[in-house]
């Protein structure tokens, strides 16, 4: 059935004028009687009647125009569905994110997204903080989702591993190791370390490293962040285990490690009962199926943990 001649028939359906009808579809009357006649040849049923100079429906016709009504109610339905989520998907995503992935990793990442001509009608609204006030805002709602980097295994929440970050150790272009490439992490026996002030993946990765090979350290300053940690260190108060992330402003020299070393995972959590939207879970599904990024990291997470 042709969906122009439903369209005809619905207005006739409700004006029971040839003249009016035609009208309002900026047609001619013969048009709209020739399309009448070809609906009435493939139902199989007169549709309309002469009464005087109108015309009016027969009782089968006023039945099907009952169908035709709730169709076109449908269409008009899914019609606002799909403009509804085209709005939602050029929407905005609440992100949050511990503090040292602001430095590169989260403006690369939305760059990269952003580049997609697809995608170019998405805003992001951005919060950084501690794994923990990071993890609160998420379940609070503040947030669509997070990345973070400690896994509580919360059953409320859903963590997608995302990148490993390699671990290296800090230490001032004035200290003994400086210069070095590479170091055994024996080598830091009795160093004075700048560690984490607060519980966080990071803090549990680099006193599972040090505890492993039995090295002791004297921990003379804590820092909630990264990069003041990593300020520390320029200064001279001591060394430190953190991830290969650019500070390039600092005067610090990193040094791999010899002996083999757990990564610190970089997850993508999102609340397990919590509906994304459209904007969001179009984001999510970027984040966990990107590969070839110049975003360090993305597509070596090995997506295939992920279930």
């Amino acid at each position: 059935m042709n969906l122009r001649y439903l369209e005809y028939f619905r207005v006739l359906a409700k004006t029971e004028h040839v003249t009016n009808a035609a009208e309002l579809l900026h047609i001619t009357q013969p048009s709209l009687s020739n399309a009448i006649r070809e609906m009435e040849r493939e139902l199989g049923v007169p549709l309309v009647k002469k009464k005087g100079r109108n015309i009016v429906l027969t009782d089968w016709a006023k039945k099907y125009a009952l169908y035709i009504e709730r169709g076109f109610q449908e269409f008009e339905a899914g019609r606002k569905y799909l403009l509804s989520c085209a709005e939602s998907i050029r929407g905005n995503v609440s992100l949050g994110f511990f503090h040292s992935l602001g430095l590169y990793f989260v403006p690369q990442l939305i760059q990269e997204f952003l580049a997609n001509p697809q995608y170019r009608g998405y805003s992001f609204t951005y919060g950084s903080g501690n794994e923990e006030r990071i993890t609160a805002d998420l379940k609070n709602g503040q947030y669509d989702m997070i990345f973070c980097s400690t896994n509580w295994a919360d059953p409320q929440i859903r963590y997608y591993p995302v990148m490993p970050q390699r671990m290296r150790v800090i230490v001032s272009q004035k200290h003994r190791l400086a210069g070095r490439e590479e170091i055994s992490i024996q080598e830091l026996q009795g160093e004075r370390f700048i560690s984490y002030s607060q519980p966080n993946g990071l803090q549990q990765t680099v006193a599972k490293i040090l505890e492993e090979y039995g090295v002791q350290v004297e921990v003379v300053n804590y820092a909630e962040q990264g990069a003041t940690i990593a300020g520390m260190v320029a200064m001279g108060f001591g060394v430190a285990i953190l991830p290969d992330i650019p500070l390039p402003t600092l005067d610090i020299c990193y040094l791999s490690v010899r002996e083999p070393i757990p990564p610190r995972w970089v997850y993508l959590a999102v609340m397990q009962q919590r509906s994304l939207t459209m904007a969001a879970e179009v984001f999510l599904n970027f984040v966990l199926n990107y590969g070839g990024s110049d975003v360090p990291g993305i597509g070596e997470s090995g997506l295939d943990e992920l279930d």
